[in-house]
């Protein structure tokens, strides 16, 4: 699935659109709570350690190897996290 992001709950597959996240989130940054208007979600970055879209202010595209992707999958792959 192009543009979703795979999340593995009780060894299901689910996949997850950024609007389905940003819609579970109320269109907030999971870091701060700051609203945003819809048309602007886009702007919000992924967190692959959280799972969550941040703004750019708490999210500064910092890279780091991610443990859960180590014990699970032998991935030492630098993945963008927030801070």
């Amino acid at each position: 699935c192009v543009g979703c992001v795979w999340l593995v709950c009780c060894f299901f597959f689910y996949a997850y659109s950024r609007k389905n996240i940003m819609q579970l989130q109320g269109y907030r940054c999971a870091g701060c709570s700051m609203k945003v208007a819809v048309k602007y979600a886009s702007k919000f970055r992924y967190c692959f350690y959280l799972g969550r879209y941040f703004c750019t202010g708490c999210h500064v595209n910092k890279t780091t190897i991610i443990p859960g992707r180590i014990i699970e999958k032998w991935d030492f792959s630098k993945y963008v996290t927030s801070t």
